[in-house]
């Protein structure tokens, strides 16, 4: 499968899990790819410290799901600090923070 990763707005701390979620696609066998338009899945890892960085992280999922016919994956802060908003705007997969070694063995694994 061949995989998009796009990181939002992400802290210093989530920069390295957007990293371990590459490390984990390769070595499962996955190809990583850097144009969304080449790809199976588009992994979105947002962010939603601030209402302008939720904002943002929805408008970006919301891009993404109409400019592209990839899978579009949500992962990140969104989904455990927002749900509500990201449902209204998502109806997609998401991996959420607290499940996502579990999540990430599901469909990457």
């Amino acid at each position: 499968m061949k995989v998009f990763i796009k990181g939002l707005n992400s802290c210093g701390m989530r920069r390295v899990n957007v990293q371990q979620y590459r490390d984990f696609i390769t070595v499962n066998g996955h190809e990583l790819v850097n144009n969304p338009e080449d790809s199976d899945v588009v992994l979105i890892w947002t962010c939603a410290f601030r209402g302008d960085f939720r904002d943002n992280s929805i408008n970006e999922i919301r891009r993404y799901v109409k400019a592209y016919s990839s899978k579009v994956i949500v992962a990140g802060c969104l989904p455990d600090i927002d749900k509500d908003t990201l449902r209204k705007h998502f109806q997609g997969i998401v991996i959420n923070w607290r499940d996502h070694e579990k999540k990430m063995h599901e469909y990457f694994g």
